[in-house]
C-alpha cells in the first residue's frame, strides 16, 4: 500500500519456494507417471504491518479513524446531562445501548465536559458517536456524528438499529472509496527518466516500462533513488524507460519502508 508520505509498505507476500524446502526436508509426492518428485511449495503471509497501514491511511489530524468492521468500539454514546434530568438521560442512553446490542457500544459516564469526551473518542477513532440530551428525548431523536467526516445527523428513535446499521455501512463505503482515490492519485506514469525524476521529487509512485534486463533495473534504481516494487504485467508496444529498447514488463517505482 501507499502511505501519506508517498512511501510504500509491503503488507502481504506470495513467494514461489519451488523445491528448495522440500529437498531439505525430503517432502515428496508421486506424480502422474508413478515417479517420486520433490514437492513444489508456495508461501503466503500477512504481517502486523497491516495495523500500521490502517492507522496511516485512514487516520487524520484528529487521530485514529477506524473502519467499523475493525473498531473495538463501533459506537460511543455520550449522555448530555442537564440539572435535574441526569437519571432520565442515563436511562435513555442504556435503552439505546440495549437496542444496539448487535454492535460494539460503549456509554461514556465520565464526569467531564462533553467536549472533552468528544475529543477523546475522536482520537481513538470510534466510527460513530451518538449524543443524547433533553431536547433529543423531547423530539424523539438522537444526534449521530460520523468520525470520518464530522457530519452530524439526526436519527429518529424508531427503527434506530436499522438506521445505525445503514450509517455504519455508509461510513465503511466512504472510507474505502476515499482510501482508493488517494491510492490511485499517488500513481503516475513516466515515459522517460526525466519524467520519472520529476515524479520522484513529488513523492509519487511511478508506473513505467522495463525491458527485463538486470543492468537496466539497477541503473533505474540508482539514478532515481527508488526501488522497483515488482512486475505487474507483461506488455507489448512499449519502450524501456532506460535503454529505450522494447519493454517487456510494466513496473512500479517508489521509496519503501
Amino acid at each position: 500500500t501507499i502511505f501519506p508520505d508517498g512511501r510504500t509498505l509491503q503488507i502481504g507476500t506470495v513467494h514461489n519456494l519451488g523445491q528448495n524446502f522440500s529437498k531439505t526436508f525430503e517432502i515428496t509426492f508421486e506424480n502422474i507417471n508413478g515417479v517420486q518428485e520433490y514437492a513444489y511449495q508456495t508461501c503466503y503471509g500477512m504481517s502486523d504491518r497491516v495495523i500500521a497501514s490502517i492507522i496511516a491511511i485512514h487516520g487524520d489530524e484528529k487521530g485514529l479513524c477506524l473502519m467499523p468492521c475493525i473498531a473495538p468500539i463501533q459506537i460511543v454514546i455520550i449522555p448530555i446531562w442537564f440539572k435535574g434530568v441526569k437519571k432520565e438521560i442515563n436511562k435513555e442512553a442504556e435503552k439505546i445501548k440495549e437496542e444496539l446490542s448487535d454492535f460494539r457500544v460503549h456509554i461514556d459516564y465520565r464526569e467531564v465536559r462533553p467536549g472533552s469526551k468528544f475529543f477523546d473518542w475522536e482520537i481513538k477513532g470510534v466510527p460513530l458517536r451518538i449524543e443524547v440530551g433533553p431536547k433529543d428525548i423531547e423530539n424523539n431523536v438522537v444526534t449521530a456524528v460520523r468520525r470520518d467526516n464530522g457530519e452530524k445527523i439526526k436519527l429518529g428513535r424508531e427503527n434506530l438499529k436499522a438506521q445505525v446499521k445503514e450509517l455504519l455501512a455508509k461510513i465503511s463505503e466512504d472510507m474505502r472509496s476515499k482510501a482508493w482515490e488517494k491510492f490511485r492519485n499517488r500513481i503516475e506514469e513516466a515515459k522517460n527518466m526525466e519524467e520519472a525524476k520529476k515524479l520522484a521529487g513529488e513523492r509519487k509512485v511511478i508506473k513505467t516500462y522495463w525491458c527485463g534486463k538486470e543492468e537496466c533495473a539497477k541503473s533505474i534504481e540508482d539514478e532515481i533513488s527508488l526501488d522497483i516494487l515488482g512486475i505487474t504485467e507483461e506488455v507489448k508496444g512499449k519502450t524501456c524507460i532506460y535503454c529505450k529498447g522494447e519493454a517487456k514488463f510494466t513496473v512500479h517505482l517508489a521509496k519503501t519502508y
